[in-house]
């Protein structure tokens, strides 16, 4: 049985045994910017960093500049970097926060899910 611990931001479910290691990602479902839905399956084969992020967390700034530079250095390679706002910002929001820090990889809302 999958527990699940709450944190400020988010939940975050345990696996069991404590490792993931070996165990296959959950197919999340996200609504992209542009309203279609994307699942986590689609990029089976890929390596995918999910990015949790809020646009009122200033270190979130700092990392999103440095995923966008890993996603172009490493997409030719079959890196995929999802970001998922989690503070509840609406797609017109997310996106001009992406906008202004010059950072282009695939974004979601949490509350769009």
């Amino acid at each position: 049985m999958t527990k699940f611990r709450r944190t400020p931001t988010c939940t975050v479910a345990a696996h069991p045994s404590g490792s993931l290691t070996g165990q296959k990602a959950p197919d999340l479902a996200l609504k992209s910017l542009d309203g279609r839905i994307v699942r986590l399956s689609e990029f089976h084969g890929k390596a995918v960093l999910v990015h949790f992020w809020s646009t009122h967390w200033l270190p979130c700034r700092v990392e999103m500049q440095w995923f966008e530079q890993k996603h172009n250095q490493y997409e030719p390679k079959g890196l995929q970097v999802l970001g998922i706002a989690m503070d509840g910002a609406d797609r017109k929001d997310i996106a001009e926060f992406a906008s202004n820090l010059g950072v282009d990889y695939a974004f979601h809302g949490a509350s769009q899910i």
